[in-house]
């Protein structure tokens, strides 16, 4: 993508997507629940079932059903059926894509959560 920003001495700008991810990514489709905040929903708190593109330790590609701001504080559920785990986790959303009605989210320690049991397992 090329930025025109009307200053003589910088004709063009590049930007090019960069790749933060630190872990790699499993192809899995999982069903998880994800709860936004009241703060974060404009009719208060709710649940939306969503369906996982891939998954690491330290993050979800979502399907969404409607769009998700990033930064947005979510917890979250999920079952990775194979193997009969139930996880509480939370998170924020890192990038929402409208084309493809898909979400970032990225996972965070938190007490309370299945945080440390999800990294064991999803690192392996």
């Amino acid at each position: 993508m090329r930025l025109d920003l009307g200053i003589p001495h910088l004709e063009e700008l590049t930007v090019h997507r960069v790749e933060r991810r630190t872990r790699p990514r499993m192809p899995r489709k999982e069903t998880l629940y994800v709860q936004l905040a009241a703060a974060n929903a404009p009719t208060g708190a709710r649940v939306l079932r969503c369906e996982s593109a891939d998954l690491s330790s330290t993050g979800l590609r979502v399907g969404v059903s409607e769009p998700l701001r990033p930064g947005t504080a979510l917890e979250v559920w999920i079952r990775l059926s194979e193997l009969g785990c139930n996880f509480y986790l939370q998170g924020r959303v890192r990038w929402y894509c409208a084309a493809s009605a898909e979400a970032g989210i990225g996972m965070c320690f938190a007490e309370g959560t299945d945080y440390w049991q999800w990294l064991a397992l999803v690192d392996d």
